[in-house]
């Protein structure tokens, strides 16, 4: 079969991953201290797409061009829909990865990307995706991979394959259906005293877990023919052959070990005899389930000196202030207190003088921050962009360059708002990724570029046609005028809290509108 044993009759759900973006991958390869060849325009590649939220969104923020392939004609039909009114610079297939080798038009790439993907996809599959980075991935670019890790699912895997065989045999009723009695019936086996659950009680609680999640979800993630995790020594060898060498982690937190190991494994760690080794010792001591790593076709390493230069120039915007910042971090040994007094001053340096935009040695230098040393700053980065506090962004000539394309995607799903909630993120050509905007807030933008009047009145007669209602609390809002009330609430609070920070993002301007003149005339 052309789906190759993965589940094809429901499609996967409208995600939206930011560090899958050029500026995230580079970003966290400096913060590794690896050198890379990727330019502010790169050719850019996503291999299984989904519904190509993701890529359309980097494809419209972004410089350079942009391809995928998903095998599935149904998603791709609908990330091509979205890429119609993008930028014009993104490629979609729906090639099998084996198919799109053949490819001759396939250019070389200076970014391929791959999520969730790795581990549910069968060997001829995954043989492809490193032929594809053997042939088309450049000098010095990136590869990113996801990938289930055996060392945290050895005590769960039976439970999946107990699921699965279920779920194979028996076809009867939607996948929907199927994954529920699949469910079901695990938890018979619970309740019948099997002694593997008494024996791995971290089965039980996946178990109870796997019950409150989409089972649409769950298909893709678990109930797929193929379900292999692997040890990140295996992804070595496995790529290997496209001469790709580990750079480093694209989850930021992964860097500060203190959170993690405690002082005796990082000892232990220490005495690995190699990269590889050093690597699958770590996923033991922490029992990591899924890692997101990133490699590069020629490992670089840059010196201290050069890497602090290159960090002093990288900039950044603020999209939290310091009142929301948390009180901890959670990591692998548990939670750790995050030192308020040094966080609160590094968000503090950002105010409306700067336009809430810093580099880095404008922390260092802004009197707010007189007392960090660089060091401090360095690692404080990698909690605060991992928390969404501060992101990286653009060059200035970046932006002003892709604005067109965010404008006319924004002004496409601002409008779809009105009978579509499937994407709840609009494009920013600032930081280069997308951005979570509400369906609420896409209506409210919609109104206010369109001039259509009462925003609160405008979203309401549009729910009301609709036979739609508002919920607060818990319950329905039935009336009309309790309706209409909630609404007029949440476009101040819009005003108030959203607007800015999205003005800042170039998503909408001062006064919350899209720049219309950059819409597709056939959507008029």
């Amino acid at each position: 079969m052309w789906n190759s044993g993965y589940v094809s009759e429901v499609d996967y759900t409208f995600g939206h991953f930011s560090f899958l973006s050029p500026n995230s991958l580079k970003f966290a390869a400096l913060m590794e201290g690896g050198k890379h060849s990727v330019p502010d325009n790169p050719t850019y590649l996503e291999l299984g797409f989904g519904q190509g939220i993701s890529l359309n969104m980097h494809a419209a923020s972004n410089a350079g061009q942009y391809w995928g392939a998903d095998f599935s004609p149904t998603q791709t039909s609908t990330a091509l829909e979205y890429a119609r009114h993008g930028a014009g610079n993104l490629k979609l297939f729906d090639d099998s990865f084996q198919d799109l080798l053949l490819r001759p038009d396939l250019p070389q790439f200076d970014i391929i990307v791959l999520h969730g993907i790795w581990s549910w996809v069968p060997r001829k599959a995954r043989a492809a995706i490193v032929q594809i980075a053997r042939n088309h991935l450049k000098p010095g670019g990136l590869f990113y991979i996801s990938y289930n890790v055996s060392a945290g699912w050895e005590g769960i895997a039976p439970l999946r394959d107990l699921l699965a065989q279920h779920y194979k045999s028996h076809r009867s009723g939607t996948v929907v259906d199927r994954v529920s009695a699949a469910l079901a019936f695990a938890t018979e086996v619970l309740e019948a005293d099997a002694k593997f659950f008494a024996q791995n009680p971290i089965a039980k609680a996946q178990l109870e877990d796997m019950k409150k999640k989409d089972p649409i979800y769950l298909a893709h993630e678990f109930f797929n023919e193929t379900w292999d995790p692997m040890s990140f020594s295996e992804i070595c060898d496995a790529l290997a052959p496209a001469k790709l060498d580990h750079l480093g982690s694209s989850t930021l937190l992964d860097g500060l070990e203190s959170i993690h190991l405690t002082p005796k494994a990082k000892d232990i760690l220490s005495l690995a005899p190699d990269a590889r080794a050093a690597g699958d010792l770590r996923d033991v001591f922490v029992s990591q389930r899924f890692r997101r790593d990133i490699f590069v076709k020629g490992l670089r390493t840059h010196t201290p000196h050069a890497r602090q230069r290159q960090l002093l120039q990288q900039k950044f915007m603020l999209i939290k202030h310091a009142e929301n910042l948390p009180e901890t971090i959670k990591g692998a040994r548990g939670t750790a207190n995050l030192d308020q007094d040094l966080y609160g001053r590094i968000l503090e340096a950002f105010t409306t003088d700067n336009g809430y935009i810093l580099s880095v040695k404008d922390i260092l230098t802004a009197p707010v921050s007189q007392p960090l040393t660089y060091t401090q700053i360095d690692q404080a980065l990698r909690v605060l962009v991992d928390l969404g506090m501060l992101v990286p962004i653009s060059p200035e000539e970046v932006v002003g360059a892709v604005r067109p394309g965010t404008e006319r995607m924004n002004a496409k799903l601002c409008r779809n708002a009105a009978f579509d909630d499937s994407v709840k993120y609009l494009a920013s050509p600032v930081i280069g990724t997308g951005v979570a905007v509400s369906r609420f807030e896409q209506l409210f933008i919609n109104n206010l570029s369109r001039n259509l009047g009462d925003p609160a009145e405008y979203v309401w007669k549009m729910f009301e046609a609709q036979g739609q209602r508002l919920q607060k609390n818990g319950g329905v809002l039935e009336t009309a005028e309790a309706n209409l009330a909630e609404l007029q609430n949440q476009f101040e609070a819009f005003q108030k809290n959203r607007l800015p920070l999205l003005h800042r993002l170039g998503v909408v301007s001062a006064e919350g509108k899209l720049d219309l003149a950059h819409e597709d005339p056939l959507d008029l």
